[in-house]
């Protein structure tokens, strides 16, 4: 359920059927990416990663095979290109579409340097982190520890032991303080507009620990129970952060965009494949930051370190693995010497899942995310109270650029 907010709608008709026209075959381009998968449920296989327009009630466009999918993709673009009354929006459009036929190109088999895939499909260039940020994380980590223990393999257990939650109901009292906690921060920026989600917490397959996503057109937060997934309580309130305070908020913001006639309804059709990804990943991990977590609770604040570091070492394992070429061993070993807490094996299938050509760029938003946000936290609290409500908007990168230049200390 959403709170209801009234305002005078800003798309012309024109807009509209241009947006329906596009969730249709955005739609029809899902699915039939879907049918010829191997594991239509594996999230890699699903183009749409939330739908926000489902009372709209457009049918999906039906496609035999991607490459009319594709077709008809291109076909969007192009009446955009002659369609200068097609303001609202426009950028986002663009580069959406831009980014899905790239997608299905590469899905039909045709080469792009990841720079090409990077650039297109997050607008984003690629990003290395210095040895030196990630030495000072590690020494940051180390005086956030408790006495006695280091951020080394061997307190690896002695770590877990005083830290890691022993059950599904700690996990969740946790990610629910998390929601809690986030709320009430992100109350300082603006009125928040997400109602409580009832997290859904228990086992599922892939390598997200939590994450968001729509079924029926109803927002939900997912929490994976995994064995293979060891959560403190601080994780659990960075990913209450970040999903609740930061996904789910502006999902629900862009949902009653759409529904007041402010932005285009394709802008409903979220995907991880697409530039708003990188967009929402800032506004997570905005969300999932000081600017939000109290970071003064030890507890706390040793798990905001660790994740720090753990987003830049797997943004340079992307870099590693798709711009030196390095194999999974060597980009694992890569890994495993500056994450000493994490699971050999695990970094291991990180290392071979930046390999998949249209899901790489993904996983690099997440450093960009963290620079915007850095380069929020330091300015002033007025400046903040400006500029993160305008994160929450759908914008593109190159605008989310601006405001960042337009509030500069």
């Amino acid at each position: 359920m959403l709170i209801a907010s009234k305002a005078q709608a800003h798309i012309t008709p024109k807009e509209a059927a241009f947006g329906d026209e596009g969730i249709a075959v955005v739609r029809g381009y899902h699915e039939v990416v879907a049918e010829q998968s191997e594991d239509p449920q594996d999230p890699q296989n699903l183009v749409i990663d939330s739908d926000l327009v489902v009372s709209r009630e457009v049918e999906s466009k039906t496609f035999r095979t991607i490459r009319e999918a594709q077709i008809a993709l291109e076909g969007l673009a192009n009446t955009l290109a002659v369609s200068p009354e097609i303001q609202t929006n426009r950028e986002v459009m663009e580069q959406k579409l831009a980014a899905l036929i790239m997608d299905a190109r590469i899905r039909q088999g045709e080469r792009f340097s990841f720079r090409e895939r990077l650039v297109t499909s997050m607008q984003l260039s690629p990003l290395w982190v210095p040895n030196e940020r990630l030495t000072n994380l590690k020494h940051a980590i180390n005086a956030a520890l408790p006495e006695g223990m280091e951020y080394r393999r061997e307190d690896k257990e002695a770590y877990e032991q005083t830290f890691v939650l022993k059950t599904a109901p700690e996990v969740e009292q946790a990610v629910r303080a998390g929601m809690d906690a986030s709320k009430i921060a992100l109350s300082q920026f603006f009125e928040p507009q997400a109602e409580a989600v009832e997290p859904e917490i228990k086992e599922f397959e892939g390598n997200w620990s939590g994450y968001v996503a729509t079924e029926d057109g109803k927002i939900v937060l997912k929490v994976n129970t995994n064995p293979d997934y060891k959560y403190t309580f601080g994780e659990c309130v960075t990913l209450a952060g970040h999903e609740y305070a930061g996904h789910v908020e502006q999902l629900v913001q862009l949902q009653q965009a759409i529904e007041r006639g402010e932005a285009n309804p394709l802008l409903g059709l979220t995907s991880v494949y697409t530039p708003d990804a990188a967009l929402f990943e800032t506004v997570g991990q905005l969300a999932g930051s000081r600017l939000v977590i109290d970071e003064s609770v030890p507890i706390t604040r040793v798990q905001m370190l660790i994740d720090r570091l753990k987003t830049s070492v797997y943004n340079n394992m992307s870099y590693l693995a798709n711009i030196r070429h390095e194999d999974d061993a060597a980009v694992a070993d890569y890994a495993a010497k500056l994450l000493p807490f994490e699971d050999k094996d695990a970094l291991r299938s990180r290392a071979e899942e930046r390999r998949v050509a249209h899901y790489a760029p993904y996983l690099m938003c997440y450093e960009y995310g963290m620079r915007a946000v850095d380069a929020v936290l330091e300015k002033s609290s007025d400046m903040q109270r400006a500029i993160v409500p305008k994160l929450y908007k759908p914008i593109t990168k190159q605008q989310q650029d601006a405001i960042l230049a337009t509030y500069a200390s």
